[in-house]
């Protein structure tokens, strides 16, 4: 039987692991700053956490899990490639006013998807007209190609490590503040090196938040070439 969709491989390794490296850092903050009192008096108040047999810390990092993917879906990827991945790399590479792969590769790749798939691209003329058009073509084009590669042998680790970086910049900010929340507490109760350790995480988010396009874009690339790699050495063409 395969594994329940939210505890596969990319859902654990690109969602699970980055939400909670981020979410921690507020979850333990508030730990802190109200006291095991608050969440223990709070959570025998709310009877089916009590039968569920869960901490209230436990679902409030959960809960903030879901709003970090949905950050880094729509304030992290759409703000860098645009609604939709639009302008993502797979997108783009099958643009002929796109220079990262050269042209014999680029036409090569349309051949497939045209035999694979009796799917045309725009030709140069037709792009020039209409870009925008010929993007959403584009995407279209990476939609059966990603059918078809599937897991691939090495695409679906480039997959992974895409879904980790965005993830983790997407749960930047949760952890920046966190952080700072701990640096304020501990620095207040005197406590040096976990001081120390929630500044060096303070300035490790903040890092993530600034060069958050130059993270995304980097694996966003990688993950491209493998994917087409991959098509490309398919032994047979989908009949």
């Amino acid at each position: 039987m395969n594994q329940a969709k939210w505890w596969d491989e990319y859902e654990i390794k690109a969602r699970y692991i980055p939400c909670f490296v981020a979410t921690v850092f507020p979850v333990h903050f508030a730990i802190q700053f109200l006291g095991h009192a608050f969440w223990q008096s709070l959570a025998k108040d709310v009877a089916w956490l009590v039968v569920a047999n869960l901490t209230l810390p436990a679902v409030v990092t959960l809960a903030l899990i879901q709003v970090q993917c949905a950050i880094a879906k729509h304030w992290v990827e759409e703000g860098v490639f645009g609604k939709g991945g639009i302008n993502f790399p797979t997108t783009a590479y099958l643009l002929f006013q796109d220079s990262f792969l050269s042209g014999k590769v680029k036409l090569a790749i349309r051949e497939k998807v045209l035999k694979d798939f009796n799917f045309a691209l725009m030709d140069v003329a037709e792009e020039k007209a209409s870009p925008q058009e010929a993007r959403k073509v584009a995407r279209e084009a990476v939609g059966f190609i990603r059918r078809s590669v599937g897991k691939g042998a090495m695409t679906h680790q480039y997959n992974i490590r895409y879904g980790f970086v965005r993830n983790l910049v997407g749960g930047a900010p949760l952890g920046f503040f966190g952080s700072v929340g701990c640096v304020i507490w501990y620095g207040a109760n005197n406590n040096l090196p976990a001081f120390l350790m929630f500044t060096f995480f303070a300035i490790f988010f903040t890092t993530l938040v600034l060069f958050r396009e130059t993270f995304l874009v980097k694996v966003a690339h990688q993950y491209a070439e493998v994917l087409f790699n991959e098509y490309m050495m398919a032994h047979r063409s989908i009949k």
